[in-house]
């Protein structure tokens, strides 16, 4: 309780709180002034003509056609959109933009994207994990396939 009478007062001396760090075409990465979070803010895409916010299928279309060029490990003239292993979902989410393999779903990025030895899906992740044990995609399927086999169900 202490800590949120504290956050409460910071938060009043420092208002605004969000300092943006940098600036992006797709969004601002910003760090908190009162607890030090450090996120990434996605920038909103409003249709010109309505000036709504577009659906997120409609945001997906628009950065296949737009980010469809991977980073140096992708192999050459493939579409490299990959699932995103940290929000898991179910549609092809995470796009090589500005340097970086970044989700439009969830907005995390960083991460490297390859092809799964097991299950052939272009993920991100964790590349030791993907490559010794499974991807976000195959893992349930792997992890049951262990279990069967004898292996601590623990896994």
């Amino acid at each position: 309780m202490r800590q949120k009478a504290f956050i409460s007062a910071r938060f009043t001396e420092m208002t605004p709180a969000a300092e943006i760090t940098k600036q992006n075409s797709w969004g601002n990465e910003y760090e908190c002034l009162v607890c030090g979070v450090k996120d990434i803010f996605l920038a909103t895409i409003p249709c010109h003509y309505c000036a709504k916010d577009i659906e997120h299928e409609h945001v997906l279309k628009a950065c296949r056609g737009k980010y469809s060029d991977g980073d140096g490990w992708c192999e050459d003239g493939n579409v490299n959109v990959a699932y995103c292993h940290e929000c898991n979902d179910d549609k092809k989410s995470v796009f090589y933009i500005d340097g970086h393999w970044s989700c439009v779903t969830c907005f995390d990025r960083g991460w490297q994207a390859v092809s799964c030895p097991h299950c052939d899906e272009f993920v991100t992740g964790d590349m030791d994990t993907i490559k010794y044990f499974a991807c976000v995609r195959c893992e349930d399927a792997v992890r049951a396939e262990l279990v069967k086999d004898g292996f601590n169900k623990t896994l």
